[in-house]
Order: structure tokens, then C-alpha cells, then sequence
């Protein structure tokens, strides 16, 4: 099953700082054999909203997992959770991050499944095998 790990803009302009984060939790599935894994730096490729759901329309994940780590983030974390579940109401949407600490409003409001808060590498590893 494809996973995808999005970053969210957490600037007005992208900068070099690498998402540490995301990248841990991409190398922590890989290591412990989610192969079919891919990395989507939004927040470093600032592409416009239809060409990010070009990128996840054209993939078809079963988990999506987005990297919430500001809470400005909100308003496009949830667009971004609205619009996959629209275009594939069975993919699991999982927000990490700072985000994750407004859980009832993300779950109830935003088309989000499962926050997770904290370290999440291995929280994340057990919801991707179990999707």
C-alpha cells in the first residue's frame, strides 16, 4: 500500500532547513520494511494547490500522513485532508506534528482520522500496517 508523508508551509517562503521530523519517520519505515513509501516536501516545493493533488490523485495512497508542525498550518492542513478524503474517502489521514495537540478540532473539522502526537515514528509504523 502506497504511504505518503506531506510537509505542510510553515513559512511565507520556503527555507533550507530539511524537515527533520518527516524525514525521521520516512527512514523509520523504510528500516523496519514499508518499502512503498514516498516523501512530499510541500513546504520546500510550495506547489500550487492543484498540482499537490495531482501528486496524491495520481499515486492513490492508502495512508496519507501530514506534517503539521506549526499551527498556522491549520487552514492548509485542512484543505489538503478535505480534499484527499474527497478523492479517496477510504485513505487514512494521519496529522503529526505541533498540530496534532488541537486533535478534537482536527478530527472533528478537518477530514483527519488519527493525530498523533509526540515521537512518532513508531506510532506511525503500527498505523501504516495495520492500514
Amino acid at each position: 500500500m502506497k504511504t505518503i508523508i506531506a510537509t505542510t508551509p510553515i513559512r511565507p517562503r520556503p527555507t533550507n532547513t530539511p524537515p527533520f521530523g518527516s524525514l525521521a519517520i520516512l527512514n523509520y519505515l523504510r528500516k523496519n520494511g514499508v518499502g512503498d513509501v514516498e516523501f512530499y516536501h510541500i513546504d520546500g516545493n510550495r506547489p500550487r494547490h492543484e498540482d499537490a493533488l495531482a501528486y496524491f490523485r495520481d499515486r492513490k495512497p492508502g495512508v496519507v500522513g501530514i506534517s503539521s508542525v506549526v499551527s498556522t498550518a491549520y487552514a492548509y492542513t485542512k484543505r489538503l485532508a478535505q480534499d484527499i478524503k474527497r478523492m479517496f474517502p477510504d485513505t487514512l489521514v494521519v496529522v503529526g506534528g505541533n498540530l496534532a495537540a488541537s486533535a478534537e478540532v482536527l478530527l472533528r473539522r478537518a477530514g483527519v482520522d488519527i493525530c498523533v502526537t509526540g515521537e512518532g515514528e513508531r506510532t506511525f509504523l503500527e498505523i501504516v500496517r495495520r492500514a
